[in-house]
């Protein structure tokens, strides 16, 4: 009969862990989200200012936007998406972080927030490593 009630009590601490977990990733996810609406709508504010409206490459990476969110809130699936779409999405994610990671580097570099010197340490010490 202990045991019973020692199982039970492991089932609804579990059932509490997983509520507190989900609304721990609901608050991450919404965050999130609140930061790439930031980060899209200077997007669009800059293209406006910069008269880039018409622009063929900025209106094709607009209407993946729209067609990947369009997809998901009909769906609620993204993986087949990503699939069928992008085939190479992990590739392709790679490298824009890697390319928007280097750009800051250098962007830190030029304004002396990083010392090149610095990155010259971490490059030797990194080369030392390799072997």
């Amino acid at each position: 009969m202990e045991n019973n009630q020692n199982n039970k009590e492991a089932q609804e601490f579990r059932q509490a862990a997983d509520k507190v977990q989900q609304k721990n990733i609901q608050a991450m996810a919404k965050y999130a989200f609140e930061l790439r609406k930031i980060a899209l709508v200077d997007g669009l504010r800059q293209i406006v200012k910069n008269e880039l409206i018409n622009n063929a490459e900025i209106q094709a990476e607009l209407n993946t936007i729209k067609n990947i969110l369009a997809h998901f809130l009909g769906d609620k699936e993204i993986e087949q998406y990503l699939a069928t779409n992008f085939p190479n999405w992990d590739n392709y994610r790679s490298e824009i972080m890697l390319t928007s990671f280097f750009n800051e580097l250098e962007s830190k570099i030029k304004t002396g927030e990083i010392p090149i010197n610095k990155v010259r340490q971490i490059i030797k010490k990194y080369d030392e490593n390799k072997l």
